[in-house]
């Protein structure tokens, strides 16, 4: 996993006008435990938990179940296809974590102006 290259908490921008990142690092063990958990707590989520209420038979559980699998699928690729699509357009302007959040906001607001 490379890491940026960060000073007072903005990221670095090379001659080139692309962002500046260190020397990839191997995964820690906390960091896949972490990232596992993530997937784990989908099924805690309320909305989900109701889904799983409202099932009256047996067999409608494979359904909700690929269902659900594919939803996740989808929209999270679309978060991180976001991610990288405003990196690569906008590659000077997200330099601080908190800007970086608002990028599914500066696309939407440039891609519909008319």
């Amino acid at each position: 996993m490379a890491h940026p290259q960060v000073v007072n908490g903005a990221q670095q921008i090379g001659e080139n006008g692309q962002a500046l990142f260190g020397e990839a690092a191997p995964y820690g063990f906390l960091t896949i435990i972490s990232t596992m958990s993530w997937g784990l707590g989908y099924f805690g989520m309320p909305q989900v938990l109701l889904k799983f209420m409202a099932i009256n038979k047996p067999g409608e559980i494979t359904m909700s179940r690929r269902i659900a699998t594919v939803w996740v699928m989808i929209s999270l690729t679309a978060a991180v296809a976001i991610g990288v699509i405003g990196r690569v357009l906008y590659p000077a302007t997200l330099l601080t974590q908190s800007a970086a959040e608002n990028i599914f906001i500066i696309m939407s607001m440039n891609f519909s102006r008319p």
